[in-house]
This record gives structure tokens, sequence and C-alpha cells, in this order.
């Protein structure tokens, strides 16, 4: 407790270095209410009717997320178009009606995915899919409510030649068996196209409506592609595990001759392929030697890819199709940071446009092409707007063997200015590290960012070895390099900031949730002179028993585990694993810990969590550990993450010294247990006990 309250005397005397000084010359922007950050999006996945007289998106509606419609030229006169009061609508398209919009939500009592049709109109809501009884060709029938798995319903195909049918997958006769199902939207009636016995989890399908190449993941972590032939099927091409992320089918285009796809089996990084399957040639259309090629621009009627991203430190369109040149050049001008289109009428003429940046909220435009006009609809978070929100600067950090890594660092507005890396003074930093090993970082809003940039640290994310986007060499150069390689890169970004002047070597904090929560306990277990303190959620502590906990179906993503974390099969794999297992080495750690995570998370022991936090204790190193009762792996309610962003900030606070917004009354809907260490975090006892005492 001395030591504590020493730290939280020098913090106190930091923060008057930090703030004051700066504020002579600039303003310091006031505290961004947690909320603010944290909130869901106003709006999201716009849509424009084929037709271009609508446009709709996903908004609230009395609390629950639903489908609104507005004319596209007065996009104020909005109103919501469904009603659902359960579990909110998850995804919506228009059908080539130009009547009727489709939209998924799931039942959350029993996890069923369901398609439901709505007319604009009218008001009619159908459920189309899955049907009170569900029958097939094999004469199999099924009442939804006994169904022992969750049924899973996915919109495949809309054809304008057809605008009352749509194609559908859905697992009706077993939890991995995906057959292909026809429904006309009007009647409701559903027809089996494909009965899939063949284990295929993915589609494409030509301008007719017909089914030509079919996906299957295989046992070893790599997939086939297959085509097909009358009434069968045949091998088109193999991929293996290291290009199983990076090659995939796009389109075909509407005469069904022209295959486009990625491909990056005998090169690093991603190509662009145009097939054609009648000559049996191929023609290379884009590629890129930094990154892998990401998202298309396709013609919503051809089907042809008329432009394809690359994303190094920044998203950026190569053109394919020249009659579209001048529309990207126009966009990204406007845009200022990155854009995409999310949606485009059939007559080409009209585009919804979605700009990014990372210090303001996303911004949504229509887009005239003929006048080459767009017309500002919104912006996702319109909160945000009043506040004054940091830069985030990519940044190139060679790591110790020479391969280079690029990071993402945001620092406080009033500490630098907008282009340049270093802070007027040195800083405590936070560290992040995302969740997923195999993703990566990209430039953008980010809540946790800016955040901690409002609260006066400089911020540092990096796309350590293992992440997925620059090239599968470099991917697989994280394959069983969790607390090892991997560990070693996000050190080397760290002793880099303080070379630079950036960050404050004592007063260095690492946080993260999934992967990133086990690169939190590494850090402090292996290298516990680095960081000063640690926050995590969701963290593995043990590499044995996360291996142990993930399902034997579908095996691939087993497979995918053992291939890039380790081997739990031998003697020798598992004693690799102890070693890199931090829990293994609990009685390491020297810095002060917050640490929490779902009672209801099926891959983590909370015995093993309490080991480590056992070990803690009894070495009087500062320990917290929360235990939300309704989370599971991931947070799924916004009160319980904002009640645990609260705590971080009062953590922070106390162990490096910038500003924080009070816990207040945060735990207040919230089910959670603090058994251990309530009394390290400022404010949180008295913010328990605003808990319902049910809860407590």
């Amino acid at each position: 407790m001395i030591r504590q309250i020493g730290f939280a005397i020098i913090s106190a005397i930091l923060l008057l270095v930090i703030f004051l000084l700066p504020a002579c010359t600039k303003t310091v922007p006031p505290i961004i209410p947690r909320e603010d950050l944290f909130a869901e999006l106003d709006k999201t996945q716009l849509r424009l009717s084929p037709d271009g007289q609508y446009i709709s998106y996903l908004a609230r509606s009395n609390g629950i997320v639903n489908v609104w419609i507005a004319p596209s030229a007065s996009p104020d006169r909005a109103r919501a178009l469904t009603s659902d009061t359960s579990s909110g609508v998850l995804e919506h398209i228009w059908a080539f009606t130009n009547a009727h919009v489709l939209y998924l939500v799931q039942d959350k009592a029993r996890g069923h995915r369901m398609l439901y049709c709505v007319h604009i109109e009218t008001g009619e809501d159908v459920r189309l899919a899955p049907a009170p009884l569900l029958a097939d060709s094999t004469a199999t029938v099924f009442a939804t409510r006994a169904v022992k798995w969750p049924l899973v319903v996915n919109i495949l195909s809309t054809n304008p030649a057809t605008p009352d049918q749509i194609l559908i997958s859905s697992n009706e006769r077993g939890r991995h068996l995906t057959d292909v199902h026809r429904v006309d939207i009007i009647s409701g009636e559903s027809t089996p196209v494909f009965i899939n016995d063949m284990g295929f989890s993915d589609f494409v399908l030509d301008g007719h409506d017909s089914l030509r190449f079919a996906i299957r993941s295989e046992v070893n972590g790599g997939k086939e592609v297959f085509q097909r032939h009358g009434n069968g099927w045949e091998v088109f091409l193999s991929v293996a595990p290291q290009d199983q992320a990076t090659t995939k089918l796009l389109s075909l285009d509407s005469s069904g001759r022209m295959l486009y796809m990625l491909d990056s089996r005998e090169r690093n990084t991603s190509e662009l392929l145009a097939l054609d399957l009648s000559a049996g040639t191929s023609t290379l259309l884009a590629r890129d030697e930094t990154s892998d090629l990401g998202v298309a621009i396709i013609h919503p009627v051809s089907g042809s890819v008329q432009a394809i991203s690359t994303n190094f430190e920044q998203k950026k369109w190569k053109v394919i199709d020249q009659s579209i040149a001048e529309d990207v050049a126009f966009l990204q001008g406007m845009a200022g940071g990155e854009f995409r289109v999310v949606s485009r009428t059939m007559n080409d003429s009209l585009w919804l446009i979605h700009c990014t940046a990372a210090n303001s909220p996303a911004r949504y435009y229509l887009y005239e092409r003929e006048r080459r006009k767009a017309t500002f609809l919104f912006t996702d978070q319109q909160m945000l707007e009043r506040h004054t929100l940091a830069t985030m600067r990519p940044v190139i950090i060679h790591a110790r063997d020479g391969l280079p890594l690029l990071a993402y660092l945001s620092l406080p507005p009033w500490m630098a200015d907008a282009n340049v890396i270093k802070p007027d003074l040195i800083l405590p930093m936070v560290v992040l590290v995302r969740s997923d090993a195999w993703s990566r970082d990209v430039w953008g809003l980010n809540p946790m960012h800016q955040l901690f940039a409002n609260r006066g640290y400089a911020v540092l994310s990096v796309n350590m070895r293992g992440s997925m986007g620059f090239g599968k060499d470099f991917l697989n150069a994280g394959n069983r390099q969790w607390g090892a390689k991997m560990q070693e890169d996000i050190i080397d970004v760290v002793q880099w900031a303080v070379r630079e002047r950036i960050a404050d070597g004592d007063r260095i904090a690492i946080m993260g949730e999934g992967y990133g929560g086990y690169a939190v306990l590494a850090g402090l277990t292996f290298t516990p002179e680095v960081f000063a303190c640690g926050v995590c959620f969701a963290a593995p502590s043990n590499l044995e028993t996360l291996l142990e906990s993930i399902p034997p179906r579908p095996k691939y993503l087993r497979d995918t585990y053992l291939l890039r974390v380790g081997d739990i099969r031998s003697r020798e794999g598992r004693a690799e694993l102890a070693g890199r297992s931090p829990l293994t080495h609990a009685s390491r750690i020297e810095k002060p810990l917050l640490i929490a995570q779902g009672a209801r998370d099926p891959r983590l022991k909370k015995a093993e969590t309490e080991r480590l936090v056992t070990a803690m204790s009894n070495n009087e190193i500062p320990v917290t550990h929360i235990l939300y009762t309704d989370e599971a792996s991931e947070f799924s309610q916004l009160q319980n993450r904002l009640s645990f962003v609260a705590v971080i900030e009062s953590f922070l606070a106390t162990w490096l010294g910038g500003r924080a917004e009070d816990i207040d009354v945060s735990f207040r809907n919230v089910n959670a247990t603090v058994p251990t260490g309530a009394e390290h975090i400022w404010g949180l006892p008295e913010a328990l006990d605003e808990q319902p005492l049910v809860n407590r």
C-alpha cells in the first residue's frame, strides 16, 4: 500500500509536467467521455435500392437494431422499416423487385439465424427461412424448435433476371451440412437446388444462378476448389495451408466465362488473375510486392473486377477498368483518408461511398457519376464530431533480425503536430496488442487509440510477424512463435519508441485481449523489466489447455492452431508449449496487473487465472481480477466493456500518470465480481457499491 501511495504521488507530479507545460502553448482538449468513443454506430450497412430511389441502413428503433429506409434524394425523411424486438437485425440487402428488403436476425434463445422479407410499402413481413416446418428431397421434416444445433441461413445470390427469387444456404439437415435452396420471396416456397454431402463451405455462382464452383476446407488447414461438370464435381485447384488466407475466388463475370481470383500459390503476396475458362488461359491484372491484395470493386451487372485495393500503410486502389479511373481519382481526393464503394445502382449512375479517417467518424456520401458530385449524407458517430481526435501515424520499425514491422502510433493532439512522430515531451505509453494473432492492425479510427491519446499517452500498435496482409512469408514467419519471435517484435517496437524519445521507458503499459492478453502475460513474465504494468481480458495463460479447448470440428480450425501455435500431440511439443505459457512462470511477474475474463469463456479455465492471481498475491504484487459472469471470450454487452474501460483508465492513471474519467456508476448495471484486488483501483470499491445487491 505504501508503494501504491508513492506511485500515486509521483503520478500527480508527472501529470503537472505532462499537461500543464504543453498547455502554455497549446490547448489541452477536455476528456472525451467513454460512452462517446465506444458507443454503437448511429448508422451502418448502407445500401442503395437497385433503381436508386431509396437508401437503407441499420440503426436502432426502440432500442433494437432495425432496417431504416429513406428516399435517396431526402435522407432526412428516414423511417424504420422493420420492427424486430428481440436480438436486432444482423444484415440486410435489397431484392431486385425494388419493393422488398431481405434481412437476417438471430434467435438468441436457440441461436437460429433466420431470413425475413419485408415489403417497403405495405410493411408485410414474412419469415422465409427456416420455415416453421422444413422439408427437403430426403423427405426428412424438421421443426425449428426440435433442431439441436443452431440453424444458419445465408443469402447466396439475388438476380435481376429473377427478381422475386433468391438462392440461400442453410444447414437444415445437420450442423455441418450446408445445402442450397431457391426461395420465392413472394410465396415463400423453397425448392432444393443442391444437397451438399461433399462438405462444401462456400459457392461461386454465375449470372444464371447456377452453381459453378465450390470450396471445401481440408484437414491440413488448406482448401480445395471444385468445378461443377454436369451433376458432378472435379477438383479445379488445391490450396496449401500457407496460401489458404491469400488465395480465393472473387467472382464470375455475367457470361460465366471469366473467373476472377486472388492467387499467392507461386509467390509471396497475392496477385489478381482473370482466368478464361473457355480458352484455359490466365491474365495477370494486378499485384503488389509490399502487401496482399484486398477487396475488389466489382461491376454490379457484368461481374467484372474493376479495381482492387492494396493496404500496406493505408488502403489504396489499383484500377483495372479505366472506365472508372476518373471516379476513383475524384473519390480518393475527396475522401482525404480512405474510401470504399458500398453499394451501386443497376444502371451504375449512383454509388454509395464510405469514407474513413483516423481522426474523425466515418462519412457517407451519395456519388453521382455523370456529374462527378458527392453529396454528404451523414456520419456514423455523430457524437464524435464535437471532439478533438488524434491522428494515427504509420511507422516502419525493424525487428532485431531486420524484419520490417509496420506499426501505428497515436499521440495526444496537443503534444505533436499532425505529421510528426515525436511529441513535445517524452510520454508514458500504452502498447496495444490485437486480439487475433493472425489478422492485422490497420490505419483508421480506433477507439482505444483515441481513448489513451486523449488521456495523455502515446499509443502504439504493431503488426508483428504472423500478421496477415503482408505476404505469406511474413504470415508464416509467426508459426509457433507465440511468446518467442512474435513477442520479441513487440519488445523491439517498445525499445524503438524509447530510443526515439517518444516513450518513457519507466512508464510503459502493455494491453490486449485474446492473443493480445496472452502477449500481456508473456511480456510481464518473460520481460518483467520492460513494462510498468499490464492489462488483459480473456488472456490464455496456458497454451496446452488453450489448444486442448479447440473443438475437433471443423478439423481444419484445430489443425490451423496446431500449425501456428504448437503441437500438443507429442511430449516435446507439450514441453515447448509449457515453456511459452505464462502460467508456468507466474512467479516471475514483478509489475501490477489488471486481468479480467468472462465466466462463460469455453477456452479459458477460471482455475488457471486464479492460480496466476494467487502467485502474484503471494509475492505481494498488486493484481486486480474481474470476473464478468455473463460474458464469454469477448464482450457482447456494451455496458460491460465500458465498465472495464473505466477500470483500465483508473489503473493506468495510478501506474503511468495519465488522466482518467471517474469510474463513477460504471458498474451499476453490470454482472461482475472482483474476487481479488479491488482496493488497488482508485474508485472501484465505491463503484462496486453501486451494483444491485443481487449482482454483488
